[in-house]
């Protein structure tokens, strides 16, 4: 691959970066001052525009620390929004994109790390408790046990991607349902009195 078109795609995704910062942050003093309502359209399309703009983890490089950053900084916003929009947002998100037939394994991938980022998994889970909402392929398994927090990994509060290596096979990830089965049973990582409402 070309410099030029490296520098470009590196340009673009801080412009994209930068955008995207300042609609949430601008969304964040509206919604703080009480100015947008918990069921406002204006945090779904918060929401909606962090996950359009933000990349894929799909087969990209872990290491790089540009994307890294973009996607945890994004996913953050997310988890700052009340879990009522995220949901919703998200909803609409799968929705349109099944609409427009783009619900490919890398937009699938997005929402698969982002419930990942959003509720408290843990590392490790029997496999016969966890529920089976997507066909991934890749996922480590071990004695019984799968890799619930997989690619994500806390490390000393720190998050980190160990994998973006994966395979799908079979019906279309159920991101919602899966949102809704880690919010009963796990719960979100931020505490909600320092959610955005």
């Amino acid at each position: 691959m070309s410099t030029c078109l490296c520098k470009r795609r590196r340009i673009k995704r801080i412009l994209y970066s930068s955008i995207n910062a300042i609609f949430v942050g601008v969304l964040y003093l509206f919604m703080s001052s009480g100015c947008v309502s918990r069921s406002s359209e204006t945090g779904v399309a918060a929401v909606l525009e962090i996950l359009k703009t933000c990349p894929s983890l799909y087969q990209a490089d872990i290491h790089d620390r540009e994307l890294k950053t973009e996607i945890l900084s994004g996913y953050f916003r997310i988890s700052n929004i009340d879990p009522e929009i995220v949901r919703r947002a998200v909803s609409q998100y799968l929705k349109q994109n099944v609409e427009d037939r783009t619900y490919n394994v890398q937009e699938m991938f997005k929402l698969h790390v982002l419930n990942r980022i959003l509720f408290d998994v843990p590392d490790w889970a029997q496999s016969n408790e966890v529920g089976a909402f997507g066909g991934w392929i890749g996922i480590p398994k071990r004695n019984g046990e799968v890799n619930l927090s997989w690619p994500v990994q806390e490390i000393d509060g720190e998050f980190e991607f160990i994998s973006s290596n994966v395979g799908y096979l079979g019906e279309m990830y159920m991101a919602v349902e899966e949102f809704d089965y880690f919010r009963k049973k796990y719960g979100f990582r931020v505490k909600s009195e320092t959610r955005l409402k």
